[in-house]
């Protein structure tokens, strides 16, 4: 999504995340003490830029359930070697 929001013509982004610390970091309401985190926060801000509207929206963990599991299906995915095995 930020690589091509321009682009696609986004011009809102709603996050949604089941970290109230995560998002009140991001908001800037909690202090960010690891360095790496720092960074990504900096990176975040950066990108932020590029949106009219841009929020992030802390919701219940129970809510996010699926879109965990779905994420740590796709983390096993591997794309290369799907595409390898597909041409084969």
């Amino acid at each position: 999504v930020f690589i091509g929001q321009k682009k696609l013509g986004i011009k809102n982004l709603q996050v949604f995340g089941d970290s109230e610390l995560v998002a009140n970091q991001v908001r800037g309401l909690n202090a960010i003490k690891n360095d790496l985190l720092k960074n990504y926060k900096s990176r975040i801000w950066d990108l932020m830029e590029d949106f009219e509207a841009f929020s992030i929206v802390s919701i219940p963990k129970k809510e996010n359930e699926v879109v965990d599991r779905l994420a740590a299906v796709g983390e096993t995915f591997d794309v290369v070697e799907s595409i390898k095995r597909d041409r084969e």
